[in-house]
């Protein structure tokens, strides 16, 4: 049997995936040995994490522009792109061919769309393990192809060492562990709404690094990275048919520490109420209040129903006791409940007897544009999910990055929920 160190230049020098992806190129009626491959990877969680690192430490690689994470959705990129490609035979893909398997995240569905969207998510899913390329062409590795067989916490602990192949990640990680990191080293070439994009996609890989150090206890500083904050409309007076309208809208972005909001979504606070420097709190709760005013509420025998405004404050209920980790939310026996009881403290007065399923607006309020779910596979047209269908295909909800700060303050948290009450909830 290997030793550890042995096994550790064994799994990131892939040379166990690379005799099992040759096998599956040379012949294509090669069964891959999915049990073999998960005893592979078993052995590889056994292993202290930081016995990665000090591996990546003595074989640090060349961080390269091409390692800037591009990818616009992690599912696509992780769990759906095991599953489509498997479904397809693993035949051996263009970007073009990747990207029309997901017609359900391409807003413009020409060419162009599908190769970039394809090739984006494709290159992400190589930099964790699950694909590689071969002549042009893309295949799930044998790693691909047991991923959605393996339990969450597997799947996590897995990705933050398959990260660590990656020279960027090393990088970024053997820095933390040093000192404080602006993401935005790595990005100087690029456009500031670009490295917002970017800083993204590679914040959510590596979140699974910074995860995995804090359960092995190993300290690391801050990450700063920059993320659109706030909308704001400066207005000039330019008449454009007799009417003044708003001729620039400007976007501003703050560096977020990783580190702190993985500690308890602890910011760059000021005393115990979540301040961010330079946020512009106020404004904010404008924009915001102005979109809960208008969001879009059914009216059934001349009464408004109140499902909606109910699941907002259902959501900051859930921030308030910290139920979920960061700004994502899961349909949870916990948030139906919270549900439940305060759609019977405000429907007291209904000509229904039931109140509304959690689904209905758990689903439709992210036609308002401001509450999103992050889904495995697309919906059916015209129908609203059930409530099982939801919580097995909505990996998690998540709110604009704007409302998610804005709420992480406990004052503007209580004036957002007196808003609520006062203007959708009062007059029923």
């Amino acid at each position: 049997m290997l030793s550890d160190k042995d096994y550790i230049v064994q799994f990131m020098t892939r040379s166990f995936e690379k005799n099992v992806d040759f096998y599956m190129l040379s012949d294509k009626n090669y069964i891959v040995p999915k049990q073999k491959v998960i005893g592979y990877i078993d052995r590889a969680l056994d292993i202290p994490y930081y016995m990665f690192i000090e591996y990546i430490r003595e074989h640090e690689g060349v961080v390269k522009d091409d390692q800037l994470t591009q990818s616009s959705n992690f599912a696509s990129c992780s769990s759906m792109m095991c599953q489509v490609i498997e479904s397809q035979g693993n035949p051996g893909m263009k970007f073009i061919d990747i990207g029309r398997l997901f017609p359900q995240h391409i807003k413009h569905k020409n060419e162009v769309a599908f190769r970039k969207y394809g090739e984006n998510q494709v290159k992400t899913s190589a930099q964790l393990g699950l694909t590689f390329e071969y002549y042009d062409y893309w295949y799930l590795t044998c790693i691909g192809y047991v991923y959605n067989d393996l339990e969450q916490n597997q799947q996590e602990a897995l990705l933050a060492r398959t990260v660590l192949r990656v020279p960027l990640y090393q990088d970024l990680l053997l820095r933390l562990l040093k000192d404080d990191v602006f993401i935005t080293d790595y990005m100087k070439q690029l456009a500031p709404s670009t490295q917002g994009r970017r800083a993204g996609s590679i914040i959510r890989l590596l979140d699974f690094c910074l995860n995995e150090c804090r359960r092995n206890d190993i300290y690391f500083h801050n990450v700063y990275y920059p993320i659109y904050v706030a909308k704001t409309k400066t207005i000039k007076n330019a008449i454009i048919k007799g009417t003044v309208k708003p001729y620039k809208e400007q976007q501003h972005y703050l560096l977020r520490s990783v580190a702190d909001e993985i500690s308890n979504y602890n910011f760059n606070i000021d005393g115990t109420n979540k301040i961010i420097k330079g946020f512009n709190y106020e404004q904010c709760y404008a924009y915001y209040t102005e979109r809960i005013m208008n969001i879009k509420q059914a009216k059934i025998q001349g009464e408004v129903i109140v499902a909606k405004p109910v699941l907002l404050l259902t959501i900051i209920d859930s921030i308030e006791e910290k139920r979920f980790h960061g700004n994502r939310f899961l349909l949870t026996d916990w948030f139906e409940s919270r549900y439940v009881m305060l759609m019977q403290q405000y429907t007291r007065k209904s000509q229904f007897p039931k109140v509304t399923d959690i689904s209905n607006p758990f689903w439709h309020l992210s036609t308002d544009g401001f509450w999103h779910l992050n889904c495995k596979v697309k919906a059916a047209e015209g129908m609203t999910p059930s409530k099982k269908w939801l919580k097995d295909n909505v990996e998690y909800a998540y709110l604009d990055d704007d409302l998610w700060v804005l709420l992480q303050n406990q004052e503007w948290r209580k004036k957002v929920i007196e808003f609520i009450i006062e203007k959708k909830l009062t007059q029923h």
